[in-house]
């Protein structure tokens, strides 16, 4: 195990700790098991460590940005609550989500608990930081619920495009990220050309990790995914890899495509053809390109930070960009 992924337990430890303590603290009675049920169904904690690894790159103590961090991961778990409802999911991270193992009016309310819990965790923040930090998770906010907006328009639609879709998950999933280190930046005090590289740094990771996770839904394999692959496709849902393939695909193959695509369950067989028209007509490759592309922006980000250690964003930035599952 390296330095990193040492490092990286012990960061997922003091989160899971914070989370845990600002639920006992706000003192939820009917509403603490499921919060508790949603918030501690351990995840990678891929935000509040971005937000921690900001703040010490900028030469705050790691301790210092720990509530502003788990503020930004409760608002990440109330938008999977939500989110859960919307697309009616039965499972998440392989437990029952919160809609089914409860019910519809729990979530809701448990989304809803989760808000108020991250902005609490905000007034933790110095004093001169809590209206900006308020701020840009109500931005924030706003922004993962046009996102979402957007991502569900998109199933209605058959004319989505490329340009379109960028601009969707830029909002659902990249601003996150790019918040998450924003806020790592605030807390460190760092300047206002710092605080810009680390944010256009977390929104170019996000991009790289959306796309990365809808070429895994066709690539990666079922026992790393820990879903079946190729769900993405069978739902037909206007990710990179089905938008490319529409545009590019021409006359049987696209019908093949099209055939295969959107019914809602595929094959393994069905996904194999699937996957070798996406290689022939080059979708693989541009899913790839892209990726790519965007990780290069992230690293060109941290390289002007000049005067700055950024080993561990770099460590982080391949940790999240080039994972198999």
């Amino acid at each position: 195990m390296s330095d990193f992924e040492s490092k990286l337990i012990l960061l997922r430890k003091l989160i899971d700790e914070s989370l845990e303590s600002h639920v006992r603290e706000n003192k939820l009675i009917s509403m603490s098991e499921p919060v508790n049920y949603i918030l501690l169904n351990k995840g990678k904690r891929l935000r509040p460590i971005l937000s921690l690894i900001v703040a010490e790159t900028f030469g705050s103590k790691i301790e210092n940005a720990v509530d502003v961090a788990v503020a930004f991961e409760m608002l990440h778990n109330f938008t999977l609550v939500h989110d859960d409802i919307m697309d009616k999911d039965d499972f998440r991270r392989g437990k029952q989500t919160v809609h089914k193992k409860w019910n519809l009016s729990v979530a809701i309310l448990t989304g809803d608990a989760l808000i108020g819990l991250a902005h609490n965790a905000l007034t933790f923040a110095p004093q001169n930081k809590i209206g900006e930090l308020v701020r840009i998770m109500n931005e924030t906010n706003l922004a993962l619920c046009e996102g979402q907006n957007l991502d569900k328009d998109f199933e209605n639609r058959s004319d989505v495009t490329i340009f379109e879709y960028l601009n969707m998950i830029s909002l659902k999933t990249a601003k996150l990220l790019s918040v998450c280190a924003k806020a790592g930046a605030l807390i460190a005090n760092a300047t206002k050309e710092e605080v810009e590289a680390v944010e256009d740094f977390g929104l170019q990771l996000g991009l790289a990790f959306q796309i990365q996770d809808d070429l895994l839904d066709i690539v990666a394999e079922l026992e790393l995914l820990g879903k079946d692959t190729g769900s993405d496709l069978a739902e037909g849902k206007k990710a990179f890899p089905y938008l490319h393939a529409i545009e590019t695909l021409q006359g049987e193959k696209l019908e093949r495509f099209l055939s295969l695509t959107g019914k809602g369950e595929i094959s393994k067989e069905q996904l194999k053809t699937v996957t070798t028209l996406l290689k022939e007509n080059g979708t693989i490759e541009a899913c790839q390109k892209e990726i790519d592309s965007h990780f290069k922006k992230a690293q060109e980000c941290l390289n002007s930070l000049k005067g700055r250690d950024t080993q561990d964003l770099v460590n982080y930035l391949n940790l999240v960009v080039k994972r198999k599952y």
